[in-house]
């Protein structure tokens, strides 16, 4: 699929934005309407048979999809597996260009279900491969966010700044969501905890500040999992930073830590067996004590 993808990129451009656009909309769990299509390529000289014809051409790749809504045909990938396989695999330059044409060309009135769309749309995972470039990122988050003002898409911002260790900018966008929110939100005071973390594990010691900030991100993880319902979603971040922490200073905190974290695993571990990020971090937590 990836060479298949490159091709395409040189020589049947519009087909192969179609298809990213699709797989695209349809990893953000909603449909492809004609009118999606038709605004986004409101700029070429193809129309509504143009269209048609692309979508002809995908051929097994994409089909037409059930909506209550008879007055305009709907389309989705075949296959989930393959949809996620080609967005992945997606050359970067042109998922984002797809990624920056659709939010510019196609108003959040045209998306169908946009408020099941919204919540998977700006993923900072996906953006970091669409956007390798932390400027593009940043140019494109802030486009959106004039649109849509809301503390998650500024959430994801601070999180695609992070993964390009871009701390400062991220330590703005994140504080902008958290006063939005009223600090209220324990997803975003997740994501504020981690990034602290992540933008002092690896820096050298100064009068113990590191370590003070570091355990500062902690008890922020701890005041989520014992405040919030989502409990695992909590315990496998402060388990993950737990260890991390015990590499760097093997200190009391640090088995308190390990402690902690054992614990409230084995506890999840009861109510999420299928989980597999919790067996793996109750290995490592394992071996370390």
């Amino acid at each position: 699929y990836a060479d298949a993808m490159e091709k395409m990129s040189h020589r049947r451009d519009e087909l192969l934005q179609l298809l990213l656009l699709c797989c695209y909309v349809h990893r953000c769990r909603t449909l492809v309407s004609i009118d999606m299509l038709m605004a986004y390529f409101y700029d070429s000289s193809m129309g509504h048979e143009g269209i048609q014809k692309l979508i002809h051409q995908l051929g097994a790749l994409i089909s037409e999809a059930q909506s209550l809504d008879l007055e305009q045909d709907y389309f989705s990938p075949r296959s989930t597996i393959i949809s996620e396989v080609i967005i992945d695999n997606a050359p970067a330059g042109q998922l984002g260009k797809m990624i920056k044409k659709f939010h510019r060309h196609i108003s959040p009135y045209r998306i169908h279900r946009f408020d099941i769309f919204r919540r998977s749309a700006f993923d900072a995972n996906l953006m970091s491969h669409a956007f390798p470039r932390w400027n593009d990122g940043v140019e494109f988050y802030t486009y959106v966010s004039n649109r849509d003002d809301s503390p998650f898409l500024k959430q994801q911002g601070a999180i695609y700044l992070a993964h390009k260790k871009r701390f400062d900018d991220a330590f703005i966008w994140i504080d902008d969501a958290l006063t939005q929110s009223g600090g209220r939100n324990f997803s975003i005071r997740n994501s504020h905890a981690v990034i602290l973390f992540k933008a002092n594990i690896e820096k050298s010691e100064s009068d113990g500040i590191v370590k003070k900030t570091l355990q500062n991100s902690m008890n922020i993880l701890a005041e989520c999992y014992n405040d919030d319902k989502r409990k695992s979603y909590h315990a496998i971040t402060f388990a993950d930073q737990a260890i991390r922490y015990y590499s760097k200073y093997a200190d009391a905190a640090a088995l308190a830590y390990i402690s902690t974290a054992l614990k409230w695993l084995e506890e999840e571990q009861l109510q999420s067996p299928w989980n597999k990020s919790i067996d793996r971090l109750l290995k490592q937590l394992r071996h370390v004590r």
